[in-house]
């Protein structure tokens, strides 16, 4: 009798202990996961950032090479009439 109950016992134990181990090895794989997903995140919004970035350089060099190019146009445009106009003249 006394052996039933220290087995029954010793079984209800190893399974508390079981549970137990189970739930915080979850809690555990739960918190690696989460904290996988957050460091994920952040460098995937690193990696968002730095395209962001990318782009607006890229653009500013676009506008300002087109500026640069307006620019020469407007010049020779000017150029252009100015010596028009003093050919004409003479």
């Amino acid at each position: 009798m006394v052996m039933m109950t220290v087995m029954v016992v010793m079984e209800v134990v190893v399974m508390m202990v079981m549970m137990t181990v189970m739930v915080v090895m979850e809690v555990v794989v739960m918190m690696v996961m989460v904290v996988v997903m957050v460091t994920m995140m952040e460098v995937v919004v690193m990696v968002m950032m730095t395209v962001m970035v990318v782009m607006t350089v890229t653009m500013m060099e676009v506008v300002v090479m087109v500026m640069m190019e307006v620019m020469v146009v407007m010049t020779v445009m000017e150029a252009v009439t100015v010596t028009v106009t003093t050919w004409k003249a003479h």
